[in-house]
């Protein structure tokens, strides 16, 4: 029972031209059901019209220009195509702006009512905006991206929590030293934006500056109960910290600002 599955839009030139297709290993269990289904249904629902009655349909579609008559042809004949890429496509038809140009004053933001030129504003808490607080809450938060864990995902694979166990706070030595602190010990972090205070492991790392602190974010502990707070879900979650008014989000995106906290550090 063989079922496409494409390389769709994605962050790079081959994830969203290629084309791979293969063998469904088992049978959707229970309600599951592919993003094809799901989005197609909701659409019909909503009153749109969709050609296509299933998925298989829609690839035969998809795959049609490049000369196949079907997916099933397709996954026989080929199951990989990763057409030539093309380079310089802004010498036919310019590039992707009103203007057609390299845009430095973005005329796209400026009719949009923002600044059409990159400016730096300090944030809402900093060392240099609030220095009264940075008195009391000494470092600056900045956010990494985990190497065994996506985002919130999979805490609740032994395989990778083995290799990463517990939430861990990156500091430098001397500030673990300054608050009587040591690599594997629990520490409590504070913000001035949130009542609530998490506790994360110290990971000792040199390369940082003494003033910047790297907690590890999207922290939960499946293995909790659901009762325990959600999952442990407001134990060691960073987010927890992170201020999210309207008023001090970015007016462009509504994003928050997650790698410019101010914190403060206690032993447990």
């Amino acid at each position: 029972n063989c079922r496409l599955y494409t390389g769709g839009p994605g962050t790079g030139w081959l994830e969203g031209h290629s084309l791979l297709s293969g063998e469904r290993a088992v049978d959707p269990p229970g309600d599951a059901r592919s993003d094809f289904e799901f989005v197609r249904e909701l659409g019909v629902r909503l009153g749109q019209n969709w050609p296509w009655e299933n998925d298989e349909e829609y690839y035969d579609w998809q795959l049609e220009p490049l000369g196949f008559s079907s997916f099933k042809e397709f996954h026989k004949e080929v199951q990989y195509s990763v057409p030539e890429p093309t380079y310089k496509k802004y010498e036919e038809r310019g590039f992707g702006t009103p203007s057609g140009k390299v845009e430095i004053y973005s005329s796209f933001l400026e009719n949009l009512g923002y600044a059409p030129l990159p400016h730096y504003e300090e944030p809402p808490n900093s060392p240099i905006r609030t220095p009264d607080l940075w008195k009391e809450y000494p470092y600056v938060q900045c956010v990494m991206r985990l190497r065994y864990y996506y985002q919130t995902s999979h805490r609740n694979l032994p395989s990778l929590r083995e290799k990463l166990p517990d939430p861990l706070c990156h500091m430098h030595p001397d500030t673990a030293t300054a608050h009587g602190l040591e690599e594997g010990d629990w520490v409590w972090i504070e913000s001035p934006v949130s009542q609530h205070r998490i506790k994360q492991k110290v990971k000792i790392f040199d390369g940082l500056d003494p003033r910047v602190i790297f907690p590890e974010f999207g922290w939960w502990f499946p293995e909790k109960s659901a009762e325990e707070g959600l999952h442990g879900a407001w134990e060691s979650n960073i987010n927890v910290l992170t201020q999210d008014d309207p008023e001090i989000c970015c007016p462009m995106i509504g994003s928050w600002y997650m790698n410019a906290n101010l914190l403060k550090l206690s032993k447990v």
